[in-house]
C-alpha cells in the first residue's frame, strides 16, 4: 500500500505501510528529517581539519603527487603562489605542496597573481 499526504503543498508519501499514519506523525517525521539535512549542511560548511602534506622540496611533492600541479604554500595564511610568480619558493614559513591538498585544507591562490 502506498499511502500519499500534502500538508500545505509538501508530499509525503509512506510505502509498505498498513497502518494509517496521521498529519501530526507526518510532520514529525519530516520534521526530523529537516533536522538531518540543516545537521549535514552544518557539518559541510566546517573548516577542514588536516592540514595539506608540505614538502621541502618541489621534487619531493611532485612525487607525492605525480597527477596534480605543486604550488609554494605561505603555512601562516594558508595563501599558495603557482610556479612562475613571484613569491613562488620564496617566502619564509611556506613549504611546496599539492594544489588539490591545499583547496581541500581551506587554502587559496593569492589574489593578486604574485
Amino acid at each position: 500500500m502506498v499511502m500519499v499526504t500534502t500538508i500545505t503543498g509538501t508530499t509525503i508519501t509512506a510505502i509498505g505501510t498498513d497502518e494509517s499514519v496521521d498529519a501530526r506523525q507526518l510532520c514529525a517525521i519530516s520534521g526530523a528529517l529537516v533536522g538531518i539535512v540543516a545537521f549535514a549542511g552544518i557539518a559541510l560548511a566546517l573548516p577542514p581539519s588536516a592540514p595539506p602534506s608540505t614538502f621541502p622540496s618541489e621534487a619531493q611533492a611532485q612525487q607525492h603527487c605525480p597527477s596534480e600541479t605543486v604550488v609554494w604554500l605561505y603555512v601562516p595564511s594558508g595563501v599558495y603562489h603557482y610556479k612562475g610568480e613571484r613569491w613562488y619558493g620564496r617566502t619564509n614559513n611556506g613549504a611546496f605542496a599539492c594544489r588539490g591538498e591545499a583547496d581541500r585544507a581551506g587554502d587559496r591562490a593569492s589574489r593578486n597573481g604574485q
